[in-house]
Order: structure tokens, then sequence, then C-alpha cells
């Protein structure tokens, strides 16, 4: 598993994010132009703009979101715009201020080696329907070739016929060996989409009523 450790400068320049990648960014210095400097593949991908990313209430959540669901609390695992035809190829995420006593970010590297015994039977038979605002279609390619995954359990709907529920998969996936994002200030993070599955703690107290990251998505062309 490719991973850096929590330093002030990036030394290598790989072609790939096979997982992801942590890193701290001085105050005079853009996380997003380090990256780009760090993973130069990523100059060839399309960028987005950065958004912010409060904890919100169902209330205040987008419909077909996980916070629509569960407010702000705990997040299953799950891969950023699953409902897409292209998802995010990788996703960054950077707090500017923040505090470890804040919830942090659990991410899982996808492996089937590591899901319970059945699972990969269970699954393979699931189909789910998904709908967005322009289009409705059938989802069963769970898993892709070098174990690659597209999942958000807030989006897919199981059909009539389609095996595993939703949150049986969200179950099992939680069951994958995770790591813990503290969110320290400056501190930035790069998650390759197709093969990690991310989610954020608990942050329905109030040490978290003013908690913010930032994010921004690289697509394939």
């Amino acid at each position: 598993m490719e991973t850096l450790q929590k330093s002030r400068s990036i030394t290598h320049a790989p072609t790939s994010l096979d997982a992801w990648a942590e890193f701290c960014f001085d105050v005079d210095q853009c996380p997003i132009q380090m990256a780009l400097i760090s993973y130069p593949f990523l100059r060839g991908l399309r960028i987005t703009d950065p958004e912010p990313l409060v904890p919100r209430t169902s209330v205040e959540a987008r419909p077909n979101s996980l916070s629509r669901q569960i407010g702000r609390g705990y997040q299953p695992p799950h891969t950023d715009g699953a409902h897409l035809t292209n998802p995010p190829a990788y996703v960054m995420l950077w707090a500017l201020e923040a505090s470890p006593d804040q919830a942090g970010t659990h991410i899982r590297k996808f492996d089937f080696e590591l899901l319970d015994d059945g699972f990969f039977e269970n699954i393979r038979g699931s189909v789910w329907s998904v709908k967005t605002r322009s289009d409705s279609y059938h989802y069963s390619k769970f898993w892709h070739p070098k174990n690659q995954i597209r999942w958000d359990s807030a989006c897919f709907k199981r059909c009539a016929n389609g095996g595993m529920s939703p949150w049986e998969v969200d179950e099992g996936l939680a069951k994958l060996p995770a790591k813990r994002i503290s969110w320290d200030a400056r501190t930035a993070l790069i998650i390759n989409n197709k093969t990690v599955l991310h989610g954020r703690e608990d942050a329905s107290g109030g040490e978290n009523n003013n908690r913010k990251l930032f994010r921004v998505y690289w697509y394939e062309q």
C-alpha cells in the first residue's frame, strides 16, 4: 500500500497513487499546488473548484446524500460520486484550521481477501437501482479488476430480488482494516477514489460545530 509520512515536503514524484497520501503544508503553501508538483499525473486530469465541507443535519443536507440519511453522525465507508457514470478518480481533502479532538476521517483500502467468507458470493448476485436528477439505471458491478470499487449506500437501493441490502454491504465493508486521519491544522489527504473507501467519524458533538474541511475532485478525461 502506498502511503506518505506526514511531512512538510514530498521528495518523490510517483506516476500513480494506489491508495492514499497524507502530508502537511505551511501557511504560505497551497496544498493543491503541492499535490500537482508531487504527483505530476494529476495535471492531466480535470480538477473541480475547491468546496468547503461542514457537518450538516439531515434537514440541511442535499437529497440522495449520506448526510440526508445520517445527519452529522458516523458515515459508513463509501466512494465519492458513486452514482456517476464516471466517478472522480481522486479526492483531496485538507484542513486550514482544525483540532485532533474533532471528527476524523477513516479510510480503508478495498481488498476482497480481507472481507468475511461468503461476502463475495452474496455480493456477486446483488443488483441495486440508482436514481439521479437526470438518470435512472441498475447497477451490479460492485467491484472491478485490481480491487477497484464503486459504492455508496446513500444512492444505491436494493432491487426486489437484488440480494444484499445497502446496509449489509456497509457492515461488511466496515470490517476492512481502517486508518484514522486526524485533522490537524494544514493537513492534506489525497485518496484514490477507485480503490479506497472513506467516511467521517461521528460529528454530532459540540467540538465539531466549527469543523471545516475543503475538497477537490480530479476526474479522468
